[in-house]
C-alpha cells in the first residue's frame, strides 16, 4: 500500500500545504478550517521543507508564554521556524 492508496481511501486527492513564509496564524486557520492536525510545508518549487503540526502551535504560543520567544507566535513569523 502507498500513500497515496491512503488518501484515496479517506477520499482526500492532495495534501494541504503551506509556505514556508506564512504566519502560524495562517497555519492555525488552514489547519482549523481543513479539520487536519498537520501541514506540509512546501518551497515555492513544491519541495517538502518541513511540517507544522498543532503541537508545533501549542509550544510556540506556550514559549511566548514563558519568555522564550520575543515576538508573539501569531505574528507574521515564519510558520515552520521556531526555537527549541
Amino acid at each position: 500500500m502507498e500513500i497515496r492508496d491512503l488518501l484515496a481511501e479517506d477520499g482526500r486527492r492532495e495534501l494541504t500545504v503551506i509556505h514556508p513564509d506564512n504566519s502560524l496564524r495562517e497555519a492555525a486557520r488552514i489547519m482549523n478550517s481543513h479539520n487536519i492536525g498537520s501541514l506540509v510545508v512546501c518551497s515555492k518549487e513544491r519541495k517538502i521543507v518541513g511540517i507544522i503540526s498543532e503541537r508545533d502551535l501549542l509550544r510556540a504560543i506556550s514559549d511566548f508564554d514563558k519568555g522564550k520567544r520575543s515576538e508573539k507566535p501569531w505574528s507574521g513569523a515564519p510558520a515552520w521556524r521556531r526555537e527549541r
